[in-house]
């Protein structure tokens, strides 16, 4: 009953706003070239106008290429369609609205001009964003700007897409905010910038989304909702998470809620506010890899990695760092980001957090000496791994003033101390593995971070193996 109901009331919206829509849309200045659409002369994508055409006509023109040429002001969206807003990208046909639709398949570059004041609103497709759908396309250079997705009914929500398969998005970012007001079918999931990604490339894209939940779901991430077989790199959330109940972010997470055959690398979170009961990279996570994920522990006040790993999977070199450590540039060379080509600090843009250099060309790199971590001079631990009742962990420093803080796997604080102690002209700190509450810790992996407190501007990080 339900989805006749659905089905009757998309037929009565799609015939009572026909007139509108071809009122609506405007063809390309070069529609009627000879080889408008191509690679060498793509549909050219200059107003509001363009815009709704492509969205109203997109299965007839399979496989075409389309460059934007100027900002689009679609604050106007709003009224559209009795206050739906505007009709995503890869729409899905009303002969079968739940498994025939036409998602986008061809190649989109947004040429680093924005998209400001998009609005969608109510539960007409099932899915929210700029492209509902996309299918062996390339999304590239789209900037989203004060987007107001107002999402209701059983969906999937992503600022830029929906649901991406087969898809390269690349330079791409998103900000505004996405709010959900009813109880969906609890496998959907939704995302700052994708909802759900699979055989999906994500590089070098940004979330800066405010996502409200007032719904029963546990599937939503700050940049990605699901992940499947897919690859999120070289790209940060500087968003909010904000949950009406706990029972309702149980999965949530600043990146990505759920991971299954996917890589995320080189990526980061941070929150102008605090993020409560949600992890900080990831919710769940299933034969993935996680490596070389920083989040800020002040900002976000998180303290948690994840949520649950079912394994095998290869979790390594994620941690919580302070807002300080967070402006630096060593501590993510010391990780292999490239701050030479990809990413970028400047105090004056981002609030000092590191921002991606193809989004931003115009932002200049600053890399000056106070905005520098020294490091403590070498630092190890022994034995490694621990097999014994120990750890010690040494530097070559000779400063008993030093601070070291120990995080579990899940990047949770284990312990804090600056119990360390002079023994053949070098700092030494011995842990007896147990946690702040006196109870000793598990086997598995555990990382460190080593600062002086007289010289916030001296860290060093490590981590070591403790076996049973």
């Amino acid at each position: 009953m339900k989805k006749i109901t659905l089905f009757i009331f998309i037929i009565l919206i799609i015939l009572t706003t026909q007139s509108l829509f071809c009122q609506l849309i405007e063809r390309p200045s070069n529609f009627n070239e000879e080889n408008a659409g191509t690679a060498e002369n793509p549909y050219l994508i200059s107003n509001l106008n363009n815009l709704a055409w492509l969205s109203g006509t997109w299965s007839i023109y399979l496989d075409c290429h389309f460059l934007q040429t100027a900002n689009i002001d679609a604050t106007e969206t709003i009224t559209w369609y009795n206050g739906l807003g505007f009709l995503g990208i890869g729409y899905y046909r009303v002969s079968d609205y739940e498994n025939d639709y036409a998602p986008f398949t061809g190649y989109y570059d947004g040429n680093h001009y924005s998209i400001n004041n998009l609005y969608q609103s109510g539960n007409f497709g099932y899915r929210f964003g700029l492209f509902y759908g996309s299918y062996g396309a390339t999304i590239k250079n789209v900037r989203l700007e004060n987007i107001n997705l107002q999402v209701s009914g059983d969906w999937m929500f992503g600022g830029l897409v929906a649901v991406a398969r087969n898809t390269i998005i690349e330079n791409c970012s998103v900000s505004g905010i996405i709010t959900t007001t009813e109880a969906p079918v609890s496998n959907y999931s939704g995302g700052g910038l994708v909802g759900r990604a699979s055989d999906t490339i994500i590089d070098n894209s940004v979330s800066y989304v405010n996502i409200t939940q007032l719904s029963q779901i546990n599937r939503v991430g700050g940049l990605v909702g699901y992940m499947n077989n897919s690859t999120l790199k070289n790209s940060f959330f500087y968003g909010n998470l904000i949950f009406d109940s706990e029972m309702h972010n149980k999965n949530s997470a600043g990146l990505v809620s759920d991971i299954n055959d996917s890589i995320i690398e080189n990526c980061y979170i941070t929150s102008p506010t605090k993020l409560v009961n949600v992890s900080a990279i990831f919710g769940n996570i299933t034969n993935s890899t996680v490596i070389n994920c920083f989040y800020d522990v002040e900002s976000t006040d998180l303290t948690k990695l994840y949520n649950s790993v079912i394994h095998p999977n290869n979790i390594a070199n994620n941690f919580g760092l302070t807002t300080g450590e967070m402006k630096r540039t060593t501590i993510y060379e010391g990780y292999g980001w490239d701050f030479e080509t990809v990413w970028a600090i400047n105090p004056n843009f981002n609030n000092c957090y590191p921002f991606l250099r193809s989004l931003n060309p115009e932002i200049e790199h600053v890399a000056e000496k106070d905005n520098v971590i020294k490091p403590i001079n070498q630092t190890w631990v022994y034995p490694n791994p621990v097999l014994g009742n120990e750890v010690n962990i040494k530097s070559t420093s000779r400063n008993n003033s030093l601070e070291v803080t120990i995080y579990n796997i899940r990047g949770q604080l284990v312990n804090r101390s600056n119990e360390f102690f002079t023994k053949d002209g070098e700092s030494v700190f011995t842990w007896n593995k147990r946690d702040m509450n006196n109870n000793e810790v598990t086997s598995g992996v555990y990382f460190y971070k080593i600062v002086d407190p007289n010289d916030k501007n001296s860290v060093h990080h490590g981590r070591f193996l403790i076996l049973k």
